[in-house]
Parts: C-alpha cells; sequence; structure tokens
C-alpha cells in the first residue's frame, strides 16, 4: 500500500472524541484500535488494573475506513460492550493508529439482509512517486 503520510496515532480519553481528518482526495485507513487500560497515559495515572485491552479495529474499521473525516465519542456503547478483557467499572480510553491514503470512496454497500453485515467497497487512486 502506498501511503502518503507516515502512521498517525490518537489518544482518546473518557469526555474526549476521536477526530481524525485527511487531507482532500484521501480516506483515513485505520491499522490498529485498542479500547481498554493498556499502560499508564494522560488518560490513566493510577497504576492498578493497567494491562488490558481490546482489539476494536472492526469498530473503527466501520466507523472511520474510506471516510475522509470522522469522529467517535469516548465513552462509546459500542466499545463498552465489545470490552472482554477489563473489568467493566474501569475507566478505559482508546488508542488508535492510522494513515490517510490517497484515494476516493465509492458509496457502494453490498448488504447481506439475513445478517445485517454491510461492507463497503473502495477504489484507491494510487499515485506513483518514482
Amino acid at each position: 500500500m502506498l501511503f502518503t503520510s507516515d502512521l498517525d496515532v490518537a489518544e482518546v480519553c473518557p469526555g474526549e472524541t476521536l477526530r481524525i481528518q485527511c487531507p482532500e482526495d484521501h480516506v483515513i485507513i485505520p491499522t490498529s484500535a485498542m479500547f481498554g487500560r493498556m499502560e499508564v497515559t494522560r488518560c490513566i495515572d493510577v497504576k492498578e488494573f493497567i494491562g488490558c485491552r481490546n482489539d476494536v479495529l472492526f469498530l473503527i474499521d466501520r466507523w472511520c475506513s474510506g471516510r475522509r473525516q470522522c469522529e467517535v465519542v469516548i465513552p462509546n456503547p459500542d466499545l463498552k460492550q465489545a470490552n472482554e478483557e477489563c473489568l467493566r467499572y474501569l475507566q478505559m480510553y482508546l488508542h488508535v493508529s492510522y494513515s490517510c491514503l490517497q484515494g476516493s470512496f465509492i458509496a457502494i454497500l453490498f448488504s447481506n439482509l439475513c445478517n445485517r453485515s454491510s461492507s463497503i467497497g473502495l477504489r484507491w487512486n494510487v499515485v506513483n512517486y518514482n
């Protein structure tokens, strides 16, 4: 894949909003997303119950992949529901890595009515920088 920028990282504490915005003619490509208490950060200042994490890339993909911009408010009920590793009463934060890829979003949604799943069609306008 040809990325137009280095990997960006966002850390989102409770009460904050993840805001990703790519330049014109670029789309968001999340590469990792963890929700939990991975380490002591500006979001978590107590060393107790550190190290639990939940891979939530599937949710960030659903909300952000292929779009030019996206926002996710923390706390978020879908992220809390995806939590399997941390004690539910603990304060958790979101850590997302992403890049902006030059390309365009094609609004083609293929829906499977039986299981209500969707997939998004994307077309990339890859630029050769040789």
